[in-house]
């Protein structure tokens, strides 16, 4: 028997950790994702699940536009829970991806930072870029997902909490500093340093660990260590570094430009240079999405 929720049909659970998101096709015959504000296993309440999908339908309509980021079909209020409905962007991830499939990558990283040129350029930012955010279609477009900690000066969270995932956000994030655009530009590197070579940049303590290893101060003192020249130097102190230049040699400039992601945030390279050198690089003029 075909499951439902609400009109949509052949419902199913996708197997993600926070909050139940489903496929689903919609009347029209299209595919979508539905995100439900259900909290079971979940701390927050139900109220505050609802304030959050909210805030991730209003942030998506402020970045509206843009082919690599994805489309709100529609938000349905429920009793007792809301959905968030997206149109489907693909059945894997740039996590599902071989760093053998350069022309992919290279084409997903041109894709991906002009989609958050545009973005940066509506006074958003994404706040948790990571390959299982970006979800690759059957023609190799690469759409960036889950708006649900971005930040916008003008729709603030419903809560002030650090947000991202250890590995690929900054220190800055860590030790919550003002959200800003630089955040996405170490995301961004983090991202696809994993997707060109197969390792992580960095190896992140478990969130569980965290109050017990780190204090704040602890993590500022690191910060302003380790950020003092452009290059990383041999300390990444409490993000535990595992990247080298050496690894993105085969990648040339666009290679250097993503190492130099993880500098000093006023050193970090721009999305545009990443973009336009990556363009140029692999010969993508009008052939990304």
């Amino acid at each position: 028997m075909t499951q439902t929720l609400g009109n949509y049909t052949g419902v199913e659970r996708l197997p993600v950790f926070h909050r139940p998101m489903y496929k689903a096709l919609a009347p029209t015959g299209e595919k979508v994702v539905l995100k439900s504000s259900d909290h079971e296993d979940y701390t927050e309440d139900a109220l505050q699940a609802k304030r959050l999908l909210r805030h991730e339908e209003t942030v998506l309509h402020a970045v509206e536009g843009h082919p690599s980021i994805c489309r709100v079909v529609e938000y349905v209020w429920g009793t007792p829970h809301d959905l968030l409905v997206l149109r489907h962007a693909g059945d894997k991830t740039l996590a599902d991806v071989s760093p053998q499939e350069t022309a992919l990558i290279a084409r997903a990283l041109a894709s991906v930072s002009d989609a958050l040129l545009h973005t940066h350029a509506q006074d958003v930012i994404h706040r948790d870029i990571k390959p299982k955010n970006i979800a690759i279609d059957e023609n190799g477009n690469a759409t960036l997902i889950d708006w649900n900690a971005a930040y916008r000066e003008a729709c603030p969270m419903p809560y002030w909490v650090p947000v991202g995932t250890g590995g690929y956000m900054g220190p800055e994030q860590v030790i919550n500093r003002t959200p800003f655009r630089e955040n996405d530009v170490h995301g961004l590197g983090a991202t696809f340093y994993r997707a060109m070579t197969g390792t992580p940049a960095f190896k992140f303590p478990k969130r569980k660990s965290l109050p017990s290893t780190l204090s704040k101060d602890r993590i500022q003192q690191n910060f302003d260590a380790v950020h003092t020249e452009r290059m990383h130097g041999d300390q990444y102190l409490f993000l535990h570094p595992h990247f080298s230049l050496e690894a993105v040699k085969p990648w040339r400039r666009v290679g250097e430009l993503i190492v130099a992601c993880f500098s000093n945030p006023d050193l970090r390279p721009g999305m545009r240079e990443i973009r336009d050198t990556t363009i140029e690089q692999f010969g993508l003029e009008g052939k990304f999405s």
